[in-house]
């Protein structure tokens, strides 16, 4: 999962790093859940002045498998069909 063929931007000048909206989009989860992941210490965050970012390979590693235990970590519930 990379953004360069997404945003055009080559990896290694920022382009490691998404959005909230991004890595909710790439996780099939909402903006409040990555906020959640995040208040529990489950997804590492970067802070650049007021700007949120989440590092790719933190979204890789949720989408590789883990993604169901951390998110029970943060208290989402994964009882629903898509779980």
């Amino acid at each position: 999962m990379t953004r360069e063929g997404i945003y055009g931007a080559p990896m290694g000048t920022g382009a490691d790093l998404l959005t909230r909206p991004e890595a909710a989009r790439a996780l099939r989860v909402s903006v409040p859940t990555i906020d959640r992941l995040r208040a529990a210490g489950a997804l590492a965050e970067v802070v650049i002045g007021r700007r949120v970012l989440v590092p790719l390979a933190e979204v890789e590693r949720l989408a590789a498998g883990r993604r169901r235990d951390v998110c029970q970590v943060a208290g989402v519930d994964v009882t629903g069909p898509l779980w």
